[in-house]
């Protein structure tokens, strides 16, 4: 295997660990759904949570929603910067990769779900 298609290989699987970091964050946020205002510590989620709400609109749907749709623009924008300049694109998704990996540490170890 060449050295491009290992790096491809590496940058992909970076991609799928954003990605899989969502699906646990949405899956968590739809489980703790009724109790979710009461813990979540992001104020941007909180907002979203409580305009949903105010608007007839589920507002943990809306998080959700809003969730899924900036992972996939995360994904393309990260694609597209490595695309125009690969030592950039690296950085941002390498450092894309690493919160989302604290984001999962905090979920499961750091008292995010109490």
């Amino acid at each position: 295997m060449d050295k491009g298609r290992k790096a491809n290989g590496v940058f992909e699987c970076c991609l799928f660990i954003i990605l899989m970091v969502t699906a646990v964050d949405v899956f968590w946020s739809v489980h703790t759904g009724p109790t979710l205002l009461e813990f979540e510590k992001n104020p941007l989620a909180i907002f979203i949570i409580k305009l949903g709400n105010s608007h007839d609109i589920n507002g943990i749907g809306l998080l959700c929603a809003l969730k899924v749709l900036n992972t996939y623009l995360v994904i393309r924008l990260c694609r597209w910067i490595r695309k125009a300049r690969s030592l950039w694109g690296w950085s941002v998704t390498l450092g894309v990769t690493a919160f989302q990996l604290f984001v999962v540490w905090y979920l499961y170890y750091g008292g995010g779900q109490q």
